[in-house]
């Protein structure tokens, strides 16, 4: 019994080893950007009390009125297995870990093995993916249960359905998308009379339950801090054209980054001789329009907005179509592809309304590149043995190109390497209560708050600004944020350079002043 299990899972248990192996180099960093002053700090106040999902159970300058499972989740994994950096960003890991064995089973029980192969090393060798599989912030972890809640509901297991909901909605607030795309599917079954009323019910009662935990946590924060939301987040909302930019950045981020655009172009390429097959002259102008598009955007990058929305609105129309005509699926895998579609859609129009970064757009980049486009490889490619190698190698080594290419995932690592060598030279020549100027908000928090995971102990420096004054003692430079600059500061002027420390392109230096003014 169990041989046959693991004869299936052969190549997911050496991916996952392999995965981590390439991991582990990045396990002894702290921690970057948002993950340095916002989760991380606010993850360590709460292990100083325990785990709690209150809104209070931290101050919102660092929960920023975010649901807080996941930092619950990571405050018992400390507790079990340490605080340190280290231990932290293995919960992460094994978040991510538990992303790739979702990623491979949900495929191989709807699909097939090669498909699960495909849409495994697809992940795997997601640049986005593989390098902030070990970030403790939320976006893996929203990626994996909205794949979980989007099986479980289409293979209609409505109890792990309703538990995978619920997680995703206390995971981050842009998780409720989810519940709209169930609602919005019950009621439609409803118009269509495809359902039963005990299947209705139990829809229902699957997304009744996780919205009535979460309305209750928006309720007790109303209560507690005066808000549902977090202000500085919905006063970002936005529906105007002044959004149209980011609506731009984030197709080219789904799309087009770490060249996905040939993934997509050539799972158009494999669409059309479908349609041409199945001569459906409406879906081949769609797909012939959507490649053309492709090519005209992606390639040439042109800045009109036009292309971007209408790629999006085609490919998604392209999908809906090849799902839904030609894709010899049994009803549980199309429900399941459909699903996936829809949620796609909703979340990147949630998060280009919204306070808008691109990491926000992982859990679509997943879903669309890994599970989607594996589905295509796999369907309308030879099946014979050697044709099956050759695309599993084909998908290996372009997923190892894109790593290799991608520059500002990778950088992110350079930065923090960096900027710890400029707090050890701080802690190790420097007083505490020393004036220093960081023009750097990172560097900034780095030195004055010790949670961010760069200081060696709780003692951080007490007299930390941004901008040079009269009494600035030490100054710190670094190339890191694009805007900072020298500006009075020269190898004449009152400052001197005591400290430089350079890895590959990026650099951090530190000046001191001659004399104290």
């Amino acid at each position: 019994m169990l041989l046959p299990i693991l004869k299936q899972r052969i190549f997911l248990i050496a991916a996952i080893i392999i995965f981590i192996l390439a991991k582990i180099p990045h396990l002894g960093y702290a921690f970057y950007w948002d993950e340095s002053w916002v989760y991380a700090p606010a993850i360590k106040l709460m292990y100083e009390h325990g785990p709690d999902l209150l809104p209070t159970a931290i101050s919102p300058d660092y929960s920023r009125g975010h649901p807080l499972l996941f930092h619950a989740l990571c405050v018992v994994w400390m507790k079990l297995f340490g605080a340190s950096n280290f231990s932290m960003h293995c919960f992460a890991l094994f978040i991510s870990v538990l992303l790739v064995v979702a990623v491979y089973e949900i495929v191989l029980k709807l699909f097939s093995k090669r498909a699960a192969i495909i849409a495994t090393i697809l992940l795997l060798s997601n640049s986005n993916f593989f390098f902030q599989s070990s970030f403790v912030m939320t976006d893996i972890m929203l990626a994996l249960s909205a794949l979980l809640g989007i099986y479980y509901y289409s293979i209609k297991k409505y109890l792990p359905a309703s538990v995978a909901l619920a997680v995703l909605f206390f995971t981050k607030e842009s998780g409720l998308v989810m519940g709209v795309v169930v609602g919005i599917d019950i009621v439609a079954g409803l118009v269509r009379r495809k359902s039963d009323l005990k299947d209705t019910v139990k829809k229902c009662l699957t997304l009744a339950f996780p919205s009535l935990l979460i309305g209750l946590f928006f309720v007790i924060q109303k209560y507690q801090l005066g808000w549902y939301l977090y202000p500085n987040h919905t006063d970002s909302v936005q529906l105007s054209l002044d959004k149209t930019h980011v609506l731009q950045m984030g197709m080219k981020f789904i799309f087009s980054d770490e060249q996905r655009y040939w993934l997509y172009i050539l799972a158009g390429l494999i669409m059309m001789p479908v349609a041409i097959k199945g001569k459906n002259k409406k879906a081949l102008a769609f797909l012939l329009l959507t490649l053309l598009l492709f090519t005209c955007v992606f390639i040439f990058y042109p800045k009109d907005l036009v292309f971007y929305l209408g790629v999006g609105i085609l490919f998604v129309s392209a999908a809906v179509i090849f799902v839904t005509e030609w894709l010899v699926l049994d009803r549980v895998a199309r429900r399941f592809t459909e699903l996936s579609v829809y949620f796609c859609f909703a979340f990147t129009f949630f998060s280009v309304v919204n306070f808008y970064e691109s990491r926000y757009l992982i859990p679509v980049v997943i879903i669309c590149s890994v599970v989607l486009v594996s589905i295509l490889l796999d369907k309308y490619t030879p099946r014979q043995g050697k044709w099956s190698t050759v695309l599993i190698v084909a998908v290996s080594v372009a997923g190892a190109l894109s790593i290799y290419s991608t520059e500002f995932e990778r950088v992110a690592y350079d930065r923090m390497r960096v900027q710890q060598h400029v707090v050890d030279y701080f802690e190790k020549n420097v007083a505490y209560d020393e004036p220093i100027c960081c023009f750097s908000f990172l560097q900034e928090v780095h030195l004055n708050d010790y949670k961010t995971g760069f200081l060696h102990g709780t003692q951080q420096y007490t007299n930390v600004t941004e901008n040079i004054t009269d009494s600035s003692r030490y100054v710190v430079l670094d190339n890191i944020d694009p805007f900072l600059h020298s500006e009075g500061i020269h190898p004449d002027s009152s400052f001197v350079q005591v400290y430089r420390y350079q890895y590959r392109d990026v650099w951090a230096e530190v000046y001191r002043r001659k004399t104290v003014q």
